[in-house]
């Protein structure tokens, strides 16, 4: 499943970073990726953040949808 992950440069890598994960997918409805000021301040105070975009949401195309086609 592709993901989009968004850090601060500094951030550690190593898995010791707080990390708020969002996803959705279902019905043919996708996320809507838009600027949040609320995740911003999240990010420059060291938490990583991360969009699942999972299969069905329509993000990636009709294609997506099917199995193993993304």
């Amino acid at each position: 499943m592709p993901i989009s992950i968004l850090h601060a440069t500094g951030t550690p890598r190593d898995g010791s970073a707080p990390m708020l994960l969002g996803g959705y997918g279902a019905y043919g409805i996708p996320s809507n990726v838009l600027f949040s000021s609320n995740v911003l301040s999240l990010v420059d105070r060291g938490v990583v953040v991360g969009i699942a975009h999972v299969r069905g949401g329509g993000d990636l195309g009709k294609a997506c949808t099917m199995p193993a086609a993304c």
